[in-house]
Order: structure tokens, then C-alpha cells, then sequence
């Protein structure tokens, strides 16, 4: 029973992080824009299935707000006819939401694992590299993807140092080759 009562309280969590709120009248028609559009984008490869695309657009309207998305030029009329966080000024607040929700929606360990998969390196390589690269360096690719402003994480010394120790560390040079 105790365990009972133990999985029920973490799937309210898990829902109240993934955009559990109950959205209504704009909110949720902007939050339904978002999803309807990362949807229409998907491709396999992508990381956002429903579950995560439904987590981080409840999450952006329920964090931001659909008049402050309004106020940059995100409403679901716009967002619907293409607009992308990556098409207008966000306030650094509201790119932190973002990148926040990226993170929580987002298993970015799996991904990782995946892409380093596909690129040929070994299985035992890949979950190296991602048990390797931090929260942070994550973090940074993901504010990168969110503001669109091309900025690499790894131009900046002290990420690109951990991440070429993590590489070092985890890749043979048959990884380094493939």
C-alpha cells in the first residue's frame, strides 16, 4: 500500500512539472499552438515526442504567460502561422523558463546517448560521455537551441574544458575515428 500511495505522489509531481496545470481560454490555445507546432516539426530523431512536447508548451504558457507571450509577438494566431521563440526578443527570464523546461521535459541523457550511438561510437563510450558531461553543459546547449543566437557553449573556457575531459576520458581512438 505504502508503495501504492508512493508511485501516486510521484506521478502528481512528474504531471505538475510536465505542464499538469489546467490550462484554460488563451493559455491553453497558445499552449495547444506550441504543441500543434512542435508536432508539425518532429522528425524521428527529435526528442520531443507528445509527452515532451505537451510538457514543455503547458510549461512555457503556465511559466511565461499567454499576454507576456502576447507582448513578443507569440500569440496562437502567430505561433500557428510559424513564429518560433527563435523568431522574436525573449527577456532572459523568459528564455530561462524555457531552457529550464527543456531540461525537466526532456531526458537529455537518453538523447545523448543516442546521437553518440549514431555517430559509431561504442555503446559503453556513449553512456560514458553522457554520465560525463554535466548538468550545466547541458543546460548551455539547451539555452543555445532556446535563444537561437547561435552561441556555442564550448567557446567558453571553462565548459570547453570539461567537455574535451570528458571526451579524452571516454573515447578510444577507434571512437575518435569513426
Amino acid at each position: 500500500m505504502r508503495r501504492l500511495v508512493v508511485l501516486g505522489m510521484a506521478v502528481v509531481l512528474l504531471a505538475a512539472a510536465c505542464g499538469g496545470d489546467d490550462l484554460s481560454g488563451d493559455d491553453q490555445e497558445v499552449a495547444d499552438a506550441i504543441f500543434d507546432q512542435m508536432m508539425a516539426d518532429a522528425e524521428p530523431e527529435d526528442p520531443f515526442g507528445e509527452t515532451e512536447a505537451r510538457c514543455f508548451a503547458d510549461g512555457v504558457v503556465s511559466g511565461i504567460g499567454a499576454d507576456d507571450l502576447a507582448d513578443i509577438g507569440m500569440t496562437a494566431e502567430a505561433i500557428r502561422a510559424g513564429t518560433d521563440p527563435t523568431d522574436v526578443d525573449m527577456t532572459d527570464e523568459q528564455v530561462d523558463i524555457m531552457t529550464d523546461l527543456m531540461v525537466e521535459c526532456i531526458d537529455f541523457r537518453s538523447v545523448l546517448i543516442d546521437q553518440f550511438a549514431e555517430e559509431g561510437i561504442s555503446d559503453e563510450a556513449a553512456e560514458c560521455l553522457s554520465d560525463g558531461i554535466d548538468d550545466d553543459l547541458i543546460k548551455a546547449f539547451a539555452r543555445a537551441e532556446v535563444s537561437g543566437d547561435g552561441t556555442d557553449p564550448t567557446e567558453d573556457p571553462a565548459q570547453a574544458e570539461k567537455f574535451f575531459s570528458v571526451i579524452t576520458e571516454c573515447l578510444s581512438f577507434e571512437d575518435l575515428g569513426g
